[in-house]
């Protein structure tokens, strides 16, 4: 572990040389965590769009389990949405449209300043009120829209309650702590951001990826779908500029993360078993310069 305790302190030894306000930092590698708080701040922390793959995760087990595949159509689930006059290539979007953000729309919708202070109550209705741009599948445009539709598709399927199952499925089997998840007026999980965590519980979370789904020998993610999430993979040419999986960037064959406004990160090392957590604040750059930092 002497190595990983060098590769961390050079980490930090960047983080403060470029003056990176970062509030807290973990590592999870075999049997050691390594845990540094930086910048005072909560310690539990919104987490923003790394939020997307939990949500993620749930639907892979439901792909796993055959409840669901890639391919199903989103409409039978929302035909409530669409009576009268409506465009008609919603009834073409997947689910995997929706994991990679190719489900047509021209520009993002249902980000921190579309929903606060928003005067539509039913922010589904909001969604599907729009006309899609593009063909279904044809065009990447990152939007909040999947992982808020893909929250009420889990529970439309599992008849469960989103929080309810991933609190017993997955906060509770990781040993997470001070969690909270931001629903909308209606009452449904926003599925793609405002999940409040501590930094070393998402640590333990990406770390259970980089085992295959396993976390202290117990299966917890289905290993398949461990694999699967970084498939479907699209090439996008937004500020980050890396392949998208399933709700994670594809930073080469053995690396992926999951990333979050304002410079959350959830970074997973599966050839050499280890992820790295933070919770800060910084700028899409800054942001982009410490995943390079943490893969070199």
């Amino acid at each position: 572990m002497k190595a990983r305790q060098k590769y961390l302190d050079n980490l930090i030894a960047y983080i403060d040389e470029k003056h990176l306000n970062v509030y807290d930092i973990c590592c999870i590698d075999g049997d050691e965590t390594f845990y540094k708080r930086i910048t005072p701040a909560s310690i539990a922390t919104n987490s923003y769009s790394v939020s997307k793959s939990f949500t993620a995760t749930l639907i892979g087990m439901l792909i796993v389990d055959n409840k669901l595949s890639m391919e199903s159509k989103i409409f039978p689930f929302f035909k409530d949405y669409f009576k009268g006059e409506y465009d008609k290539a919603w009834e073409q979007v997947t689910v995997k449209d929706l994991l990679i953000h190719t489900s047509g729309q021209k520009t993002g919708n249902l980000f921190e300043e579309d929903v606060l202070g928003e005067d539509e109550v039913d922010l589904t209705a909001k969604v599907f009120k729009e006309k899609l741009f593009y063909t279904p599948g044809e065009k990447f445009t990152y939007s909040n829209i999947g992982g808020y539709l893909l929250a009420q598709v889990f529970e439309k399927v599992t008849k469960q309650d989103y929080v309810e199952y991933i609190r017993r499925n997955l906060f509770e089997p990781l040993d997470f702590r001070h969690f909270a998840i931001t629903t909308c007026q209606k009452g449904h999980p926003m599925g793609a951001t405002g999940l409040i965590l501590r930094t070393v519980d998402l640590a333990k979370y990406g770390y259970t990826y980089a085992m295959g789904g396993k976390y202290n020998g117990k299966q917890i993610i289905p290993e398949s779908w461990t694999e699967i999430a970084k498939q479907n993979a699209f090439k996008v040419s937004d500020e980050l500029s890396y392949t998208y999986g399933n709700f994670w960037r594809l930073n080469g064959e053995d690396a992926c993360f999951g990333d979050g406004r304002n410079g959350q990160l959830c970074y997973i090392d599966s050839k050499n078993k280890f992820c790295i957590a933070v919770h800060s604040y910084l700028a899409v750059q800054k942001t982009l310069d410490l995943v390079k930092a943490m893969k070199n």
